[in-house]
């Protein structure tokens, strides 16, 4: 299991960042896991980082939110 926070500060302004993980994995045998993240996107203000979007590049909207969910499988031969 682990967490990960990383915030974008922007002093003197309000359009900040923070991106939320959490993972976490599931021994099913020696050689086979189930994976998954949960991933959270926060902007403030005008920020407009985003994860996946509808055009180029890594622009969202002003204000936009994102949630993720990522689960796997891995097996080691």
């Amino acid at each position: 299991m682990g967490f990960d926070l990383i915030q974008n500060d922007r002093h003197s302004s309000k359009d900040d960042t923070a991106y939320f993980r959490v993972r976490g994995e599931y021994s099913l045998s020696k050689r086979t896991t189930l994976n998954a993240n949960v991933i959270y996107l926060d902007n403030k203000g005008n920020a407009n980082f985003a994860f996946i979007t509808d055009g180029q590049g890594f622009n969202g909207y002003a204000g936009q939110d994102q949630s993720i969910l990522t689960l796997g499988i891995t097996h080691a031969f």
